[in-house]
């Protein structure tokens, strides 16, 4: 299976099969970028079963778009690879339709881990993107544009000014978090389990993730402090913050707007270039 692809299916993406042969392939994103890929990749992979999808899009009133892709040969063939893309606990809305009696096409998808009394669908990372780093650092790197986000904050330690350094990868689905964290591992970052999420901190981890992974460009930070910037950039100057005498600043605002100017300048900091 293409690695970003399937990256992007489990972090916004949803495949179904249901009675009568009907597939569904959907992805929900407001990132624009996402769903140009997400097309492009879509478009491939039909190209190669010799078929013409049906294509549709729709944006729901919380701003989010979803294209949607209908035909049943996708759906059973990336469902073939990967199991299922459900990350979210069955119990939860939608609710399986397994749990309420109702007759589905996969067979796989009636294959269930029970974690803490809930059960979950069974993914699995497919094969072909475990065996070589170059695949699961693009399937990360999908994975981190549409569910990962940069937390860069200035805060007081021991009445010093300080800063906040982390990258943060949601993930619902427990036993998916610890495989994407085995595939952290693989490739040199040493990630840490929190609650529905994966944890990435300190300079050595963080700077491995921004030379070996980082964000699709153009995708763009939605909320908080940094809304509207690049995640790219964002990582980038957290990468370079480390160099920062925190003495030459007095106040929370001061940094804020020192960072905040590095985001706005075109040129890189520090002569690192994002390897994106």
């Amino acid at each position: 299976m293409d690695p970003i692809l399937f990256g992007l299916l489990i972090s916004d993406g949803s495949v179904t099969l249901r009675e009568r042969n009907r597939g569904k392939v959907s992805f929900s994103n407001k990132q624009e970028i996402l769903h140009q890929i997400f097309l492009e990749k879509i478009r491939q992979l039909a190209s190669e079963l010799e078929i013409q999808p049906k294509i549709r899009t729709r944006t729901h009133k919380n701003g989010v778009k979803e294209t949607i892709v209908e035909n049943s040969k996708i759906a059973r063939s990336l469902l073939n690879e990967a199991n299922s893309f459900r990350t979210r606990a069955c119990t939860h809305h939608p609710i399986c339709p397994i749990l309420k009696g109702k007759n589905i096409e996969s067979s796989k998808e009636k294959e269930h881990i029970i974690v803490n009394g809930t059960p979950f669908h069974v993914i699995k990372i497919p094969s072909n993107i475990l065996e070589k780093e170059e695949h699961i650092c693009e399937m990360l790197r999908a994975l981190c544009s549409g569910d990962g986000q940069v937390k860069l904050s200035p805060t007081i330690v021991n009445n010093s000014l300080a800063l906040t350094r982390r990258v943060i990868i949601g993930c619902v689905h427990p036993q998916l978090r610890k495989d994407i964290i085995s595939c952290f591992l693989k490739i040199g970052i040493v990630a840490k389990e929190g609650k529905d999420r994966i944890i990435i901190e300190g300079k050595d981890n963080l700077k491995k993730f921004f030379e070996k992974v980082g964000f699709i460009d153009g995708c763009k930070v939605l909320n908080g402090l940094w809304k509207g910037f690049d995640k790219n950039k964002v990582l980038e100057v957290l990468i370079n913050s480390f160099g920062l005498n925190f003495k030459d600043f007095h106040t929370k605002i001061e940094l804020i707007n020192f960072l905040r100017s590095l985001m706005e300048s075109k040129a890189p900091v520090a002569g690192l270039v994002c390897p994106r």
